[in-house]
């Protein structure tokens, strides 16, 4: 980005990219934990917003609702009053009509951070599988690997006998934890699968597949894949952008992936930030394995007593 900046003969703009210590230097304590509180309700309404379209009598009430909370979100995140803007958002969830219709299959989004999550980056990925039938379950945006990389962070210095600098990431992280237990209580329990793995749940959920000391990222993204298998997604998609080198190699591990977890449908999509002509098709037909999937599940789900009595 340096080197493009200055090809252009732009002066005067620094491109940072902190560790988590250079992170507090940059916002100082408080402005790192109101930024944290801010990405994890942007992550928490995410979900939210995935969850309640598919089942809305109008899914274009629920983007209104979530385009202005968004927006309410940065305003009053500036102001430190991140409560009331989900506050605000509970209430006006309360006036969406709802349809009467069964649970859709459930998708799991994994992918690169940018591409996972950014219609753009995915050619607007969750409407299009939401067009289909079915309902998404997206990845977090960012505060996976920020958590992943602290806790990293904190087990090396503690093994090279830094224990200063460790105790300091232990303490943040602690804060971190507290902070993001307010959040969740103020967005109510309406988020399923609101959870994510912790740091040795992500290790043990990659292990099968890498080494522990593999980059960050392609253990997040591979633990991500598995994690949507074990909780339940009738089909996962990994979305990766074109040359994305940590995308390549998580592809490379999704035939493995998918033998060990039933043969859950998983594909990975590539994307160059142009519209494939083949991307609909492609989809098609996952999102036709995804119904067969989910229906043989579901047939081979026991009964309780009463129901094998009656059927």
């Amino acid at each position: 980005m340096q080197l493009i900046l200055e090809a252009q003969d732009i002066s005067g703009v620094e491109v940072l990219s902190p560790d988590s210590a250079g992170y507090l230097d940059v916002f100082g304590m408080g402005g790192l934990l109101r930024l944290g509180r801010g990405l994890l309700a942007a992550d928490l309404m995410t979900k939210l917003q995935c969850q309640l379209r598919p089942y809305a009598q109008n899914p274009a009430d629920v983007d209104r609702v979530f385009q202005h909370a968004f927006e309410d979100l940065a305003a009053k995140l500036a102001e430190d009053r991140i409560g009331d803007a989900l506050s605000a958002l509970t209430v006006a969830l309360e006036a969406v009509p709802r349809s009467q219709q069964p649970r859709r299959p459930l998708v799991g989004v994994a992918g690169d951070i940018y591409t996972r999550i950014h219609p753009f980056g995915n050619r607007d990925l969750f409407r299009r599988l939401e067009t289909l039938g079915l309902e998404v379950w997206p990845a977090p945006f960012v505060l996976d690997i920020v958590e992943f990389c602290w806790r990293r962070e904190m087990s090396e210095r503690f093994d090279e006998g830094r224990y200063k600098e460790a105790a300091g990431t232990a303490l943040l992280f602690v804060r971190k934890e507290l902070e993001s237990l307010r959040i969740r209580y103020q967005l109510g329990t309406g988020v399923e699968r609101a959870s994510e793995p912790g740091y040795g749940d992500i290790l043990a959920l990659a292990e099968p597949y890498l080494d522990s000391g593999a980059n960050e990222l392609l253990i997040l993204n591979v633990a991500r894949m598995v994690d949507c298998a074990r909780r339940g997604a009738h089909g996962i998609i990994n979305a990766i952008s074109f040359h994305c080198m940590l995308g390549t190699v998580s592809a490379a591990l999704t035939e493995r992936i998918r033998a060990d977890h039933g043969q859950v449908p998983l594909m990975t999509l590539l994307f160059s930030g142009k519209d494939s002509p083949e991307l609909d098709t492609k989809l098609e037909a996952f999102a036709h394995q995804v119904r067969t999937f989910a229906a043989a599940r579901e047939a081979n789900e026991p009964k309780s007593w009463f129901e094998s009595l009656w059927r």
